[in-house]
C-alpha cells in the first residue's frame, strides 16, 4: 500500500473519529483517562488529530493544515491567551488557571485547524440517534422515578468519572440529590441544550421529512421532563421560527402537520399535568427564582468592585479564575475571564460569516445567557455545525479558501 493510499486512509479515519468525539463531546467529557483533569474526549479528539496530521505528514503537506482555517476565531485566541498573562501580573501565577487556559485553548484551535475534517453527514446522523436515544433513557429515568420511586444511573460505573460526586452517582443512583432524570448527561440542563441545538438545526437547516416533526416534539417533551427552563424556552422558540417559516414559504402540508402534532401534544400535556404526573415538572419550571438565578451573575460582573483595584480587568478580563460555587452563565462568564475585548472577538466570529447562519448563531448567543456550552466542549459541538451550515466556499474573503491535495479532503462538510 503506497504513502498515498495511506494517507487518505488516515484522513477518512481521523475525520470520522474527530466528527464522532465532537458530537459525543457532553457525554465523554465526564468520564476521566485519570491524568489530571483529562477527559475521555480531550483523549479521543487528541488522537483524531495526530491521526489527521500524520496522514498530511505522509503526504508532506502539513502546512495545508492552515488552508480553510476559521480565520474568525483567532482574535478571541489571542485574547484567552493574552488574558492569561494579564492574569499572572494582577493575581500572580496560578498552575489551575494555566490548566484551564490551556485547556480551552485547545478546544478553540480544534475549531480553527480541524473543524474542516468535520463530516456533517456522519456528525448530523449521530447527533440524531444520540438525541433519540439519550431522550428514550430520559423517559425510562422518569417512569422508575415517578412509578417507582427508584433513581436509574445513566453513567457507566466501571468508567473513572471527571466528577467524584458523579461517580458516587453511577454507584448508587439514589445519591442524586436532584431526583430530575438527566439521561447519560452531567445535568438535567446540559441534556436539555443538547437535545434543543439539534431541534433548532432540524427544524430550521436540515432536510425535512415525514417523521422530522413527530421526532422533534418526541425530543421536546424529553426537554420538558428535564424540567430545564432554558432549554423549554429555546425549543418553543425553535417551534415558533419554524412556524413563521413554513407560513412565510406557503408550506400548506407543513403547517397542517405541525398544528395538528401541538394540539395532540398540548391535549396530552394538559391531561398529564391534572393527573398528577407533571407535578415535579411544573413546580420547577414555575419556580420564577430558580430561573432568574441564572441571571444572578450579571450583577456580579457589572459591580466594578468587584474587579478589585484594576479597573482595566473590565477590558481585558481576569483571566480564567476559579470561581468557586459562584455560578455565572455563558456570556456573563465570557466577559469576567476575557473583558470586553474578549466578549467582542467572540461576538465577531459568529457574525462574520453569511447570512444563512446567523439565526443559529442568535440561537447560541441566546442560549448562553442560561449556560455556560461557550467555556465547554459544546462550543467545539457548536462551531463544527455553525461552520458547515455556514458553507465555507461562501464565507468572506478573510477565509483563505484552498483546497488540500489530498483524495478525501474535499470531505461532506463542504457539499451543499
Amino acid at each position: 500500500m503506497n504513502k498515498e493510499r495511506i494517507s487518505s486512509l488516515l484522513l477518512k479515519s481521523g475525520s470520522i473519529f474527530l466528527t464522532c468525539s465532537i458530537v459525543l463531546c457532553p457525554i465523554l467529557m465526564l468520564y476521566s483517562i485519570k491524568i489530571s483533569t483529562v477527559t475521555f474526549f480531550d483523549l479521543f479528539s487528541l488522537l483524531s488529530v495526530c491521526i489527521l496530521v500524520l496522514s498530511l505528514l505522509l503526504q508532506n503537506k502539513l502546512l495545508s493544515i492552515l488552508d480553510k482555517a476559521f480565520l474568525p476565531l483567532v482574535p478571541f485566541c489571542v485574547c484567552v491567551f493574552a488574558s492569561f498573562l494579564f492574569s499572572c501580573i494582577l493575581f500572580g501565577f496560578q498552575i489551575d488557571v494555566l490548566f484551564r487556559t490551556l485547556r480551552y485553548l485547545y478546544y478553540v484551535l480544534i475549531v480553527i485547524l480541524f473543524v474542516k475534517f468535520f463530516d456533517k453527514n456522519v456528525g448530523i446522523k449521530i447527533f440524531k440517534w444520540a438525541c433519540i436515544i439519550s431522550t428514550l433513557f430520559l423517559f425510562t429515568q422518569f417512569v422508575a422515578l415517578q412509578a417507582f420511586n427508584k433513581a436509574i444511573s445513566g453513567y457507566i460505573k466501571f468508567l473513572p468519572m471527571i466528577d467524584e460526586s458523579l461517580k458516587a452517582i453511577a454507584e448508587n443512583a439514589s445519591l442524586i440529590r436532584n431526583p430530575r432524570p438527566r439521561s447519560f448527561f452531567q445535568e438535567p440542563a446540559h441534556y436539555a441544550a443538547y437535545i434543543s441545538m439539534f431541534i433548532f438545526l432540524d427544524l430550521l437547516y436540515l432536510k425535512r421529512s415525514k417523521i422530522n416533526l413527530p421526532i422533534d416534539i418526541f425530543l421536546f417533551a424529553g426537554v420538558i421532563i428535564s424540567s430545564s427552563t432554558t432549554g423549554i424556552i429555546m425549543c418553543l422558540l425553535s417551534f415558533v421560527a419554524f412556524f413563521l417559516k413554513v407560513i412565510f414559504e406557503k408550506r400548506k402540508k407543513d403547517i397542517i402537520i405541525f398544528s395538528s402534532l401541538s394540539i395532540v401534544f398540548v391535549i396530552t400535556g394538559i391531561i398529564l399535568i391534572s393527573l398528577g404526573f407533571l407535578d415535579s415538572v411544573v413546580s420547577k419550571v414555575t419556580n420564577v427564582q430558580s430561573f432568574l438565578a441564572r441571571f444572578d451573575g450579571y450583577r456580579y460582573v457589572f459591580d466594578f468592585s468587584s474587579f478589585g483595584s484594576a479597573f482595566v480587568t473590565l477590558f481585558f478580563g481576569r483571566g480564567m479564575l476559579d470561581l468557586g460555587t459562584f455560578y455565572l452563565s455563558g456570556y456573563p462568564r465570557l466577559l469576567y475571564y476575557f473583558g470586553i475585548v474578549g466578549l467582542l472577538c467572540f461576538s465577531y466570529s459568529l457574525i462574520s460569516v453569511n447570512k444563512k447562519a446567523l439565526p443559529f448563531a442568535t440561537f447560541f448567543m441566546i442560549i448562553n445567557l442560561g449556560t455556560v456550552s461557550v467555556l465547554s466542549p459544546y462550543m467545539v459541538l457548536f462551531f463544527s455545525l455553525f461552520i458547515s451550515i455556514a458553507e465555507p466556499r461562501k464565507l468572506k474573503s478573510f477565509l483563505r479558501i484552498k483546497t488540500l491535495n489530498v483524495e478525501y479532503a474535499e470531505i461532506s462538510i463542504y457539499v451543499k
